[in-house]
């Protein structure tokens, strides 16, 4: 079964390949190959979505996309030369991928899966949406956290992951090598960006590259402080168990955003930001050449478009990019033709909860206004962004003026989004948005690396010195901030204790169940593909459950049925927010106990003979 996943896989970079050696052929071999496995799989996987949907069938989904790979095939394969820097590039980009992604996602002995502590809850909610669909019956795709709701998320990565686990790649593997790729693609995408946009050297992009991974905060500068300069602060440094500064979650100013945790719980944020800095590269491009097609602006809208449902916000920043570097350049036509495709194409998707889109602003609400901390931060936005950018901003402002004035166009956009996400930080002190901060620091990076790289080249022992500074200090809290990954604690998202209810209800309850269970981020009734009647994550159209739970599990049998519900999992052990009084002696009267061991008790109804 496996074989049908790597065939899959070849199919959609074939037809990647196919579009953009039809459209952008000059493009460099290796960042052809990456866009092709960017393009093909960003634009397959939805169709592949699509046809799973119409035959209700992931399986027979997927077969039916295959065909489309032969469209590819009329494309000659034509490979140019591979500089060493290149080869170089793809070593670094896979190796740091791989470790990066294994530490915080892994598995263990008897079968468990673990995650890093920081990523418990977007985890959670992840796994427990691939395996509704990978061991369940969840296509179309709805909430399974919260029985009979559709949900309103951008699901094609998880979707795509599924297909993987689907197809007998373990879970582990299934959502890390599909992380592993995407996040290789984005490195090997910001590398060429400022040599084809900016017409800069490769150690242009290798600088950009770097302090990508890395960032700018005054974390190292703090923790200097704090201990002082010794042989026991490196020591200490290479045992960070955690992120010394978590802002808002633990009330520092400096930003757990600021580092590569973004990356590793929002497994999806890889894949969609390396796509829409590849379609923002190729926009470009193809006007430094010539007056853009119209066709072109169809192509770009709706893979603008497909993009919502890998990322919503990130949809909206490849837009805002693009459409300002349209109007810079006065492509009056192609931009409303980009709009208007791109517009289509998303709300495509959209349809299936289109009933209930007035609902999403009440849930966007509730995600917006929430506080990320307990106790309001004080803050203001001089000391904020000193503490989180450094002097990042000063060096990328003179990068930006070294640049030549048909350069400086393209970076307008990132500058917007800089400016921007600084003002929306103040609002309610909430500071930087993840996504928004992850999409505009990498323009900001590729300015402050144009800015080194000049310095370097003044080939003066002075200059290079102050080149060599000023990559340091722009590097060495990143740096710092990738021990915590090293020495992260792994919490077993499925654990021992976890594991046997979860195969049992994988392997004995029918694929439509649904369950009534507890709330927690951590669902052994979701990851196993089953659904809960009133989990922990809600979603759009979301209310109050909790009176129907406390009435099933006061022994209102009847009433379990007229909601549709298969089995009554109970937790055994005293479980802190677990608020319901479980009425055995009517369990024990009108149910049966199909499962039990030392943690729990599933129950479903009695068999009248």
């Amino acid at each position: 079964m496996v074989i049908m996943v790597i065939l899959y896989t070849l199919v959609t970079v074939i037809f990647g390949w196919y579009i953009l050696r039809r459209f952008f052929p000059e493009l460099p071999v290796v960042l052809i190959a990456t866009g092709a496995f960017l393009v093909g799989t960003a634009a397959l996987v939805p169709v592949t979505y699509l046809l799973s949907c119409i035959f209700h069938s992931l399986q027979w989904g997927v077969i039916a996309t295959m065909p489309l790979g032969l469209i590819g095939l009329r494309t000659r394969f034509k490979f140019g030369k591979i500089t060493s820097s290149e080869w170089l590039l793809i070593l670094f980009a896979a190796a740091f991928s791989i470790w990066l992604m294994l530490k915080t996602f892994h598995g263990g002995a008897g079968g468990g899966v673990y995650v890093g502590s920081n990523n418990i809850f977007d985890f959670g909610f992840a796994v427990g949406l691939i395996r509704s669909m990978s061991w369940g019956t969840n296509i179309p795709i709805r909430e399974p956290f919260f029985a009979g709701l559709p949900i309103f998320y951008h699901y094609f990565f998880v979707f795509w992951v599924a297909i993987w686990e689907y197809f007998g790649v373990p879970i582990v593997w299934a959502m890390n090598i599909p992380s592993i790729l995407s996040f290789a693609s984005l490195l090997i995408v910001i590398y060429y960006l400022p040599q084809l946009i900016a017409k800069q050297k490769p150690i242009i992009g290798w600088i950009a590259m770097l302090l990508t991974i890395t960032n700018s905060s005054l974390t190292f500068w703090q923790l200097l402080l704090q201990k002082g300069f010794s042989v026991q602060l490196f020591r200490d440094i290479w045992r960070l168990p955690t992120y010394p500064f978590a802002g808002p979650f633990d009330g520092s100013t400096i930003s757990i955003f600021m580092t590569l945790n973004n990356y590793t719980n929002q497994r999806h944020l890889a894949f969609a930001t390396a796509l829409g800095l590849f379609l923002i590269l190729c926009v470009i491009r193809e006007m430094q050449k010539k007056i853009l097609p119209i066709r072109v602006g169809v192509l770009f809208g709706l893979l603008t478009g497909l993009l919502l449902l890998w990322n919503m916000v990130t949809c909206l920043l490849v837009a805002f990019v693009i459409s300002v570097l349209m109007i810079i350049k006065k492509q009056w036509n192609v931009l409303t033709a980009y709009i208007v495709v791109s517009c289509v194409s998303s709300f495509m998707f959209l349809l299936p909860i289109a009933g209930f889109l007035y609902k999403t602003i009440a849930l966007l609400r509730v995600l917006v206004t929430s506080p990320n901390a307990s106790v309001a931060p004080s803050w203001n936005i001089v000391e904020y962004l000193w503490q989180n950018v450094g002097i990042l901003p000063i060096v990328a402002a003179l990068g930006f003026v070294l640049l030549k004035n048909k350069s400086k166009q393209l970076f307008i956009p990132f500058v917007l989004l800089f400016i921007g996400s600084g003002i929306l930080a103040v609002f309610g002190k909430r500071g930087f948005d993840q996504k928004l901060l992850t999409f505009f620091l990498i323009g900001i990076n590729i300015l402050a690396a144009v800015c080194i790289g000049w310095v370097w080249d003044k080939r003066m022992m002075i200059f290079r010195f102050g080149a060599i500074s000023l990559f340091i200090v722009l590097t060495i809290s990143g740096i710092v901030d990738l021990f915590p990954i090293k020495n992260e604690f792994a919490f077993p998202l499925i654990g021992k204790d976890s594991l046997p209810v979860i195969s049992w209800i994988h392997k004995f309850t029918p694929t439509n169940s649904v369950f009534i269970s507890y709330e927690d981020m951590v669902d052994p009734v979701v990851l196993a593909g089953r659904t809960n009647y009133n989990g922990f994550f809600k979603n759009v159209g979301f209310y109050d459950r909790s009176p129907d739970v406390r009435r099933v599990y006061g022994g209102d049998i009847a009433f379990a049925k007229t909601l549709g519900i298969s089995y009554i999992l109970v937790p055994k052990w005293q479980k802190n927010d677990f608020s319901y009084v479980v009425d055995t002696k009517v369990f024990a009267e009108k149910l049966n106990a199909v499962y039990e061991d030392d943690r729990f008790i599933v129950y479903t109804y009695k068999v009248n003979k």
